[in-house]
């Protein structure tokens, strides 16, 4: 044949004109073209690209190949003639018929082979691309004909790595002070995005630390904190960061991180303090990422604004400022206020200043309180005036926060951070000008404080106080651990102490109690409130102390190095100490007091004084204190109505260390005022005061005459041969060598425009005569463990004319005006008269 591949024989005879010849052979061989065949590779299209995580294609990876192919006959042309570089043959359709095979490669190796049935045209490879890395890998088609002859048709096909492309939004909402803010991020590319961390932009809030499952198809934690960049100033760095273990986010699918906040009430309405997600300078949120084959992780900045807001009092949304203004602040009762700058510059362990305020938003969020900034160097005169009528502060919040005792404050800081006040009456420094907006120095806010030089000791209340606030802890008022301290006045303490436990037991409630004299040393009874400290809701002191201890100086029964042996937890109890500068945390050389160490050991509320008090009045408070614990009060509240009551009781009577004026600066409430709210019982209240609640509500209809029921006396023996006449809920009148007889006080709110003119008696109870009463007279002490004590005279001034007081003088009153015209009439009624014959 023509193409046979031994080739043909050619020879060649040259003839000369004389008649000679040359003969010469060769041999040639003709390139076969084959028999002529068409082919192609149908799918995937040139150029096509399968995108695929990771640097090489996972288990699984295959993509279809849809070859064609098909071959003819050779046929020679109907005019005779050749064409192109071979005999005039061509190829025509008028026989088609299929290929012997089809061979497809990928980058030269070989992946599959078919021989094509009859009438086969058609063949589909499924081509396996598991562990094959990211490259322009070329498919090759070869179809082999009859005769042996192939042909190849080839083209490109891209594997490669698949690049995350990511999208954006955002809700916030808001349910009082508590902010929600859910960002979602969408991955709207071709490659798995794997988040390390989001930083979002967060001006004018603290977010609440947490740590908790992501959203939907995606894998591990995430936990939200703050940074430590200064936002509380404004700063423009985005401040939450949102850290994952390992959030894949697959494409076409999305990761929603979800946080809470609390916002920030500054000095002044800044009208730019407050940012989510993007701010007025530019400002933006961004997201580290990465995907697999990546040598690198990808920082984006990107803007998810969250400062239009649904406001649901209004049906509409509004700007992120006016929502925080006009429908956030006014819905709280509660300050938490503090400098974080001072913290910083003061306090140790500073670095856990984000988590404090972390804690802080935690505790707004139970009690649905706002935290304030006091500014980067707060002044006395500065906070006061913020919480003074026409203040920003006293302006902005709850109409409860301008009514007496409707509003509550918390200082967290040393007089450092939040600058301590002058006091009154003998006093150096005092709280009390904070609490009282109104004239005389009476609180209207119900004010607490948290000291200490040490972040980490500082933040334990105040966890102590939000897992109250949750679910209750397990405070619940049931059980009391008390001890009276040795020294003088020992009897006095130690009746005081039997008096507390006696009104606990009216409440239900159970008590272990203990007396130091009944030891050899103070030091010998530690064992035992070591023991007895377990599960205990009230830890009460009543004796003499100091600012680091309980006990006389040098007899350190209960020591700052000592309370870590007390089991406060989980009650995490209120420890009241009736003694002499145990809430000292201003003056010595080393700021480390009693107060702060029972705090940082377990301790959710201390309330003690801040220097030497009077014995008299701490007798008269331990009963007090206690007599209001009802009607679900918070310890603040207690402590509030108490120092209401008592002003003004005996002012004129006593030098300044002995008046109820000097106690009232004294004692401060260490830990949230809020504490012990719902728990008292609600039906504990021993004075039946027919008018209504002592603190009538503005809209209450005010009765013209007040019906007082008092309860029965009652008397106790002191272990000095004393009679100790007392009425609960009441006082006792404590004129310097007189008698110290019973009184009752009784307060009465009234709304502005309604004001007491004039307090006439109309009746009163019939004469009951009791015998056999020895009743001491008065004389000064402290209780501190220093004072020398007066010595009992015996007699009284009065007595010469027989009764004590005169029965002529049965009531007094003084009407206190109220920052917001409100005014209250303090009523003293004397019930009881002593003779000594």
């Amino acid at each position: 044949t023509f193409y046979d591949a031994a080739g043909l024989e050619i020879e060649a005879v040259a003839y000369s004109t004389g008649g000679n010849s040359s003969t010469e052979t060769i041999t040639h061989v003709f390139d076969n073209p084959g028999q002529p065949m068409q082919l192609a590779i149908l799918t995937p299209a040139p150029g096509a690209s399968l995108l695929f995580d990771g640097a090489s294609a996972p288990a699984g990876t295959n993509v279809d190949v849809v070859v064609w192919a098909q071959q003819y006959d050779w046929q020679c042309t109907t005019d005779g003639r050749t064409y192109g570089n071979y005999p005039g043959l061509r190829c025509t359709d008028a026989n088609p018929r299929p290929v012997s095979q089809m061979r497809l490669s990928l980058s030269n190796n070989v992946v599959g082979t078919y021989t094509p049935a009859a009438n086969e045209y058609l063949h589909l490879f499924d081509v396996d691309l598991e562990g094959l890395s990211a490259l322009l890998r070329p498919l090759t088609l070869r179809v082999t004909g009859e005769d042996g002859h192939f042909e190849e048709v080839s083209q490109p096909y891209i594997l490669e790595q698949g690049v995350p492309l990511l999208e954006f939004d955002r809700s916030v909402s808001h349910t009082g002070s508590l902010y929600t803010i859910e960002l979602t991020v969408h991955n709207i590319g071709s490659g798995t995005a794997t988040i390390k961390q989001i930083r979002d932009l967060l001006h004018g809030f603290v977010a609440l630390d947490k740590s908790t499952a992501p959203g939907r198809d995606a894998t591990g934690y995430y936990e939200v904190s703050s940074t430590y960049d200064q936002w509380w100033t404004g700063s423009g760095l985005p401040n939450v960061l949102i850290d994952f273990t390992s959030a894949e986010i697959p494409p076409n699918d999305s990761l929603t991180v979800t946080y809470e906040a609390v916002p920030i009430i500054y000095e002044s309405p800044f009208v730019d303090a407050y940012h989510i997600g993007h701010d007025e300078e530019g400002d933006r949120s961004d997201i580290l990422y990465t995907y697999d084959g990546s040598s690198f992780n990808t920082l984006l900045p990107f803007s998810a604004p969250g400062n239009m807001i649904y406001e649901p009092s209004l049906g509409q949304s509004i700007p992120l400022l006016n929502a925080v203004l006009f429908y956030t602040f006014p819905t709280s009762d509660y300050l938490l206020i503090t400098s974080p700058p001072r913290l910083n510059a003061t306090a140790a362990r500073a670095e856990q200043i984000p988590a404090l305020m972390s804690d802080l938003a935690k505790l707004a969020k139970e009690t649905n309180a706002i935290i304030a900034h006091a500014g980067l160097n707060p002044t006395a005169q500065a906070v006061d005036d913020l919480l003074e009528p026409g203040g920003y502060w006293y302006t902005m919040m709850h109409p409860n926060f301008r009514e007496v005792l409707g509003g509550y404050v918390l200082f967290i800081g040393e007089d450092e951070v939040i600058p301590v006040q002058g006091g009154g009456w003998g006093v150096d420094f005092s709280d009390l000008r904070y609490a009282s907006t109104g004239g005389a120095a009476r609180p209207e806010l119900v004010l607490g404080r948290i000291t200490g030089d040490n972040i980490a000791n500082m933040r334990k209340p105040i966890q102590a106080a939000t897992i109250f606030h949750r679910n209750g802890s397990t405070f619940d008022s049931s059980h009391a651990l008390l001890w009276s301290g040795s020294g003088d006045g020992e009897g006095t303490f130690w009746n005081d102490t039997k008096a507390m436990s006696s009104i606990l037991v009216d409440t239900g409630a159970s008590y272990s109690r203990f007396r130091s004299s009944d030891y050899e040393s103070e030091v010998d009874l530690r064992p035992l409130l070591y023991q007895n400290s377990a599960g205990k809701d009230w830890i009460i002191y009543r004796g003499h102390g100091y600012r680091q201890g309980f006990a006389d100086i040098g007899e350190h029964a209960i020591h700052v190095n000592t309370t870590n042996n007390l089991n406060m937890s989980p009650n995490r109890p209120i420890v009241l100490a009736l003694a002499c500068t145990t809430g000292d945390f201003v003056n010595g050389d080393d700021d480390w007091s009693i107060n702060e160490s029972f705090l940082a050991n377990g301790a959710a509320v201390f309330l003690g004084s801040t220097e030497t008090s009077s014995r008299a009045r701490n007798s008269s408070a331990a009963r007090g204190i206690f007599n209001r614990w009802h009607s679900g009060r918070s310890i603040g509240i207690v402590m509030a109505r108490l120092m209401r009551d008592k002003w003004g009781d005996s002012s004129w009577t006593w030098p300044d260390d002995a008046t109820w004026e000097r106690w009232i600066y004294d004692y401060q409430i260490f830990g949230d005022p809020k504490y012990g709210e719902g728990v008292s019982a609600l039906d504990q209240d021993p004075i039946t005061i027919q008018a209504g609640d002592q603190y009538l509500l503005a809209n209450n209809a005010l009765a013209n005459t007040l019906n007082i029921s008092l309860p029965d006396l009652e008397v106790s023996l002191t272990d000095e041969g004393w009679h100790y006449v007392s009425l609960p809920d009441g006082d006792r009148m404590a004129l310097q060598g007189e008698y110290a007889v019973p009184i009752f006080s009784a307060t009465y709110h009234y709304p502005a425009g309604q004001r007491v003119q004039d307090v006439t008696l109309d009746l009163r109870g019939g004469l009951v005569i009791s015998t056999g009463l020895n009743i001491d007279l008065n004389y000064f002490e402290l209780d501190d463990g220093l004072a020398t004590a007066v010595a009992s005279s015996g007699s009284s001034a009065a007595s010469a004319d027989g009764w004590y007081p005169e029965m002529s003088q049965p009531f007094t009153w003084r009407v206190f005006e109220n920052a917001d015209g409100s005014s209250d009439l303090h009523l003293t009624v004397y019930p009881f008269s002593y003779h000594p014959a």
